[in-house]
């Protein structure tokens, strides 16, 4: 017997390859010979051996499948693995030391050397003899290490030539553990630090971000990756400018996107160059007495800005931001508005030319209805055309034609009987709507002719008022935020958030995401920047917080699923949906954007499952309780679809097996069919009776990824493992916790986990999810209360990530990848109803909206690289230190 020293890196990849692999929690034996060219290894350094033991155990296991008892054939001796695996051993991590390993595979006349793709795509390999081969995935690795087949040649163990380069020396096992405990309590600290720091009642965003980006930066593991994941997609925080030493009152960005200025109670108004990560000071313009900052507003094309205070207005040249200075005073209250081409000043009611910044002229007066005087006026804006402006009063609003700037004319009647106090306005892009917040956000449509149109609904944010409101350049998000304070005092309860709305569609605006929450007090002042992707936010709180509008890492909403909801195929092409009370109309939507009807099933009311190759499917009969399963041929053309009946009673819940061969139903009791061939008369070959305790008790069902396994759950939250042949013999069973009933079941084939939704006794929602890997020892991990009521839940065939959808519209997710608590990632507000995933989980249907779910997946995979380009990096090493000494500490962000 030998033994050989390993370094923490290769035993976390053989854990890692282990623990993920399809026969760890089976009884093979499996036999490690580990060879460095002809002779045994005794020295284990680097992670490259984590890839080549998780492509033998995947070997394994697909043959361990086809025999009667397990004789492995040999992979290819001539190929070598070199590479790490990620924590959930799928994907090939990049390793160093490639020209080393290249020499040592020559000598040791090897053919291949298979490496990550991601290596492979970036590096010059040296000339070798030895074929490089690219695999991004534990999978392709696989292919890429088997031997051509030789169905004679069999071997009694498996051999994998694993080749590790580099220096460094072995670490005893005693060493290994202490460094093994210093490292998980480093994460356990970081992370329930940055946990705190986004739950306490004044959210300190910016410390939860970089605690969670130096603790993933520098560990790659599942907690730190989950709760950056979770800040990063729920927050949509990109960075806080603080620096001012009291409120905040004004913010603008510049028109070339390079410069912001924000202003309030300080006297002082500071620039920030966004060009840099992060976004940093670079200016500073203080007042030359003591007075507050009402508003800022830069020129179009021009660097001038406008400083509005409860006083006078000040014109300053921010050519260079470090050095602003001023060009010209106005005297006058500071309610001010730049027109489109930054040459006319509207500053009140008196309209200024600035085409000389040096030497402006008043040249006309909004004189007439609620604005007087200039202390009358509450906000003051511009159309985009630059030949209408609005103002307001704190109880009405006209309109002006100041075509000619020198003989404004008052147009239509005023607006009135408006709720609330006017606080500010916006007009949209195309000038065809002004917003307004007042109560709430009020909208008119502003016709070219003929009064305007007060546009329903209203917008509202819960508990509290609009203070400012603006679009986004391409006029489809309208953003409002505001707060609680009636006075100079900042209150941090409330609800001090940014709200966004698509307002694309003016007679149904939609909530996007969750509200923007960060702040510690009210926000007086919102602005976008010029290509849409930021909006930043200034409080009471004395900062301006940045927020990420780009959608990086987000779910895309690609297309909208005509009425009735629908089912979504596993490759994601299909979709049917109910139409008319008893018909079905299957949708080919290889094109989201326009959904075109492939075949209309008449006779059905309720759409359960697609076959893995979407050509079956399963519904409800529109006459009965009884199911009926629809052979749907050609799938590029109307199809004349082929229903054959299923003499079950009740049927809840329907799905197919990996192959498609078995289906299995769930209604009163489970009854599992046969159905290889589509078109024969499906024959029964198991029935789970239920257990009458409940007569009115209806079952849900669900295979494991390989349909080795059949899990069958009760209302009453028992859930049940079948195996064996016919699925007869019971294996685990568990109860979960809820007070009230389980409405839905999903699965993940990866992880072995089920997510399951249940309906408590008072009130809103829950979401449990229960690992069943262990045979026979089922155990809940963890369970998600949810303030709405779970009508559907799915897990993502990864396991990363679970979605649930209640009767209030709302649609939620969660990270998975913390095996111990489930983070928040993001809420889809007005959707609801049943949700469907595609095979690969990168395609959602969900209610009446189709979604791409490509960023969100890259996202969960590796949330660093979006870190650092919103955050701009990690702790410093002082933090680091009070956090996780003694390990060292490194820079997670390249600068």
């Amino acid at each position: 017997m030998s033994f050989f020293v390993g370094d923490r890196e290769f035993h976390e990849g053989v854990r890692r390859a282990w623990v993920n692999s399809p026969i760890s929690h089976t009884r093979t034996c499996v036999t490690w010979s580990i060879l460095n060219g002809e002779a045994p290894c005794v020295d284990i350094r680097h992670g490259s051996a984590g890839a080549a033991f998780a492509v033998g155990l995947h070997e394994l296991h697909r043959l361990r499948r086809r025999l009667a008892r397990v004789s492995p054939r040999r992979l290819d001796p001539h190929c070598a693995v070199t590479a790490a695996v990620d924590e959930r051993a799928e994907q090939l991590v990049a390793v160093a030391g490639y020209q080393q390993k290249l020499e040592a595979a020559r000598a040791a006349r090897l053919r291949r050397v298979v490496v990550p793709a991601s290596s492979y795509e970036r590096s010059d390999f040296p000339a070798s003899p030895v074929r490089v081969v690219p695999a991004a995935t534990v999978s392709q690795a696989v292919q890429r290490a088997r031997r051509r087949p030789n169905p004679a040649f069999v071997a009694l163990m498996l051999v994998l030539a694993t080749l590790l380069a580099g220096t460094g020396v072995a670490v005893s096992l005693g060493e290994r553990a202490v460094e093994r405990e210093q490292r998980d309590q480093a994460i356990g600290r970081l992370v329930t630090a940055a946990d705190t720091s986004r739950q306490n009642d004044s959210p300190d965003l910016s410390s939860a971000m970089r605690l969670s980006t130096s603790s993933y930066g520098t560990f790659h593991d599942a907690k730190s990756r989950s709760s950056l994941a979770s800040i990063l997609s729920s927050t949509r925080y990109k960075g806080a400018l603080t620096g001012h030493t009291s409120f905040l009152n004004a913010v603008a960005i510049s028109s070339d996107g390079r410069v912001l200025a924000s202003g309030g109670f300080d006297d002082v108004v500071l620039l920030w160059d966004l060009g840099r990560k992060p976004p940093t000071q670079v200016g500073r313009y203080p007042l030359d007495k003591p007075d507050y900052i009402e508003k800022v507003d830069f020129a179009t094309g021009r660097p001038l800005l406008a400083v509005g205070t409860s006083e006078d207005v000040f014109l300053v040249d921010v050519s260079r931001a470090d050095k602003p200075t001023t060009v010209a005073h106005i005297a006058g209250r500071g309610v001010l508005d730049f027109s489109p081409d930054g040459q006319t000043l509207l500053v009140g009611n008196t309209l200024w030319n600035v085409i000389d910044a040096d030497d402006p002229r008043p040249v006309g007066y909004l004189i007439g209805g609620p604005v007087e005087s200039a202390d009358d006026v509450s906000d003051v804006a511009f159309a985009p055309d630059g030949r209408t402006v609005a103002a307001a009063s704190i109880d009405s609003i006209r309109f002006w034609d100041v075509t000619d700037a020198a003989a404004p004319v008052m147009r239509g009647k005023a607006l009135t009987d408006i709720p609330g106090q006017v606080r500010a306005l916006a007009f949209a892009p195309d000038g065809g709507t002004l917003a307004v917040a007042a109560k709430n956000v009020l909208r008119w449509s502003l016709p070219e002719s003929g009064e305007p149109r007060r546009l329903e609904p209203d917008l509202v944010i819960p508990e509290a008022s609009p203070k400012s409101v603006a679009y986004s350049p391409d006029g489809q998000v309208l953003a409002a935020a505001g707060g609680n304070s009636s006075t100079y005092v900042p209150i941090s309860e409330g609800n001090n958030s940014v709200y966004l709305w698509d307002v694309m569609d003016e007679a149904e605006p939609r909530q996007l995401s969750m509200p923007l929450a960060g702040h510690g007090g009210e926000i007086k002042a919102i602005a976008f920047s010029p290509d849409g992707k930021t909006v930043a936010s200034a409080s009471y709180d004395k900062s301006i917080v940045l927020w990420d509008l780009s959608g990086a890492g987000l779910p895309v909403r690609v297309g909208s699923i005509p009425p009735g909801g629908g089912v979504l195929s596993a490759d994601g092409r299909l979709l049917a949906t109910t139409a008319d009370g008893d018909k079905v109309v299957v949708w080919d939507i290889a094109d989201p954007a326009k959904p075109r009807a492939l075949d209309v099933l008449v006779g059905a009311n309720e759409i359960f499952e697609f076959s893995p190759d979407g050509r079956s499917l399963v519904t409800r009969a529109a006459e009965n309780s009884t199911a009926i399963i629809w052979v749907l041929d050609d799938r590029s053309s109307s199809r004349g679809a082929m229903g054959l009946s299923i003499p079950v009673s009740g049927i809840r819940s329907a799905d197919f097996s990996a192959d498609g061969d078995l289906l299995a139903i769930g209604g009163d009791g489970v009854t599992v069919w046969d159905v290889s061939d589509p078109r024969m008369t499906p024959f029964l070959i198991a029935r789970m009776p239920s257990d009458g305790k409940d007569e009115n008790e209806s079952m849900l069902v669900a295979f494991s990824g390989h349909g080795e396994k059949l899990v069958t759950a009760h209302p009453d939250g028992r859930v049940e493992i079948w195996e064996g042949a016919d699925f007869g013999q019971l294996t685990g069973t568990i109860r979960v916790a809820t007070s009230g009933a389980l409405t839905s079941l999903s699965f993940s084939p990866e992880t072995n986990t089920l997510a399951m939704a249940g309906l408590p006794m008072g009130g809103g929602g829950e979401v449990f999810l229960v690992d069943i890997r262990r045979p026979g020892e089922p155990y809940q991990r963890t369970v998600i209360r949810t303030s709405f009521v779970v009508g559907d839940v799915a897990i993502s065939p990864s396991g990363e990530y679970v979605v649930a959808s209640g009767d209030d519209g709302t649609t939620g997710l969660w990270t998975l990848a913390d095996q111990d608590v489930a983070r928040e990632l993001v809420q889809l507000p007005e959707l609801g109803g049943g949700i469907f995933l595609s095979r690969d989980g990168l395609t959602m249907a969900v209610g009446g909206t189709l979604w791409d779910m490509a960023e969100l997946d890259r996202l969960l995979r590796d949330p660093l690289p979006y870190a650092c380009g919103r955050g701009g990096g990690g702790l410093g090493a002082s933090l680091w230190d009070r956090y996780a000494s003694p390990i060292r500490y490194r820079e997670v962000c390249e600068a």
